[in-house]
């Protein structure tokens, strides 16, 4: 939990000999949620500072393995986490644990709704990426169950960052349907264990786990069905939805998003920020697109210049504490 560190060269060769193999032989949980990532009487997942890593930040990236997106999964799997790793070391924040979640959706009755990985710095991050059940379920109806996954960040979850620092751990969804506005008790205590009186507020989850983390949507715009896109537009503001136009480039469009909010990247050099990281050609405009709405954000905070028409219109700002 938060121990060792983070080795590429060896992640490289795992990555290499794995991307020829089918997925059951990567994820290897092809019928049901891994006991160990089963959200069921969990008590916390936390990010906590160790000897190796005295100021720990958290980072949470929540997979969407309903049928649209169990592909994302595979794009980490293949290549990349390593690069979002190798890219985090490139100082945009000290000491990163990270930590792989999943959703699905529990009113459709899939049977791994919610699983939740444990806050890492070295390997083990991949070992709870590849423990993920990629379920392919949900369908129909717009919404699906990110509501209980945040409902559990909020609940289940203790960072050292925030707690002892002030600093705000991240939250990423990859979300491209709606949330349930309720999230039901009798689905809290069947997936979760514990048992709250009544049903929960989507909106006021989401408000206390802002309080705790910088929470983005990294809307999938080849999945999503984009009438549902202005859901999130109006509960995180636009400026935190971040469409992500190639379904491949998640990790270069989250730690690019840490840099900038870290002060690491500058919202007024992007293209420099970029190269330091070395986004490939290819992702750069990608990246560029996504991220503008958020650049924009940070430079009307900041009062500096803005170009373009971007709205940034509703949501609380990202400031940290």
């Amino acid at each position: 939990m938060g121990g060792g560190s983070w080795n590429s060269d060896f992640m490289n060769t795992v990555v290499e000999d794995r991307r020829s193999k089918p997925q059951q032989q990567v994820f290897k949980n092809t019928s049901a949620c891994d006991p160990l990532m089963n959200p069921f009487g969990v008590t916390v997942r936390e990010s906590r500072d160790s000897a190796d890593h005295p100021e720990s930040n958290a980072v949470l990236v929540v997979l969407d393995v309903t049928g649209s997106n169990i592909h994302v999964a595979r794009r980490f799997a293949d290549g990349g986490l390593v690069k979002f790793m190798s890219m985090l070391q490139c100082g945009l924040i000290p000491h990163p644990q990270v930590a792989f979640w999943a959703t699905g959706d529990v009113v459709k009755g899939d049977r791994s709704p919610l699983q939740v990985g444990q806050f890492e710095s070295d390997e083990r991050i991949d070992e709870w990426l590849t423990r993920t059940h990629l379920e392919g379920g949900g369908g129909g109806g717009g919404e699906e169950s990110y509501d209980l996954a945040l409902y559990f960040v909020d609940r289940h979850t203790a960072i050292d960052c925030f707690e002892k620092r002030g600093r705000k751990g991240y939250c990423f969804l990859i979300a491209d349907e709606m949330a349930y506005l309720k999230t039901r008790a009798s689905d809290i205590a069947d997936v979760i264990g514990s048992n709250p009186e009544t049903d929960v507020s989507f909106v006021e989850t989401l408000r206390r786990v802002r309080e705790r983390y910088h929470v983005f949507n990294l809307y999938p715009v080849p999945t999503g069905r984009r009438y549902e896109e202005p859901f999130w537009h109006e509960h995180l503001g636009r400026e935190f939805v971040l469409n992500v136009d190639d379904g491949e480039s998640f990790s270069e469009v989250a730690a690019t998003v840490i840099g900038l909010t870290e002060g690491t990247i500058d919202p007024l050099n992007l293209a420099e920020g970029l190269t330091r990281l070395e986004v490939g050609q290819s992702r750069t405009r990608i990246v560029e697109k996504a991220v503008q709405p958020y650049v924009t954000h940070l430079l009307r905070q900041q009062g500096g210049a803005v170009s373009g028409t971007v709205d940034t219109s509703g949501g609380p700002g990202s400031e940290r504490l």
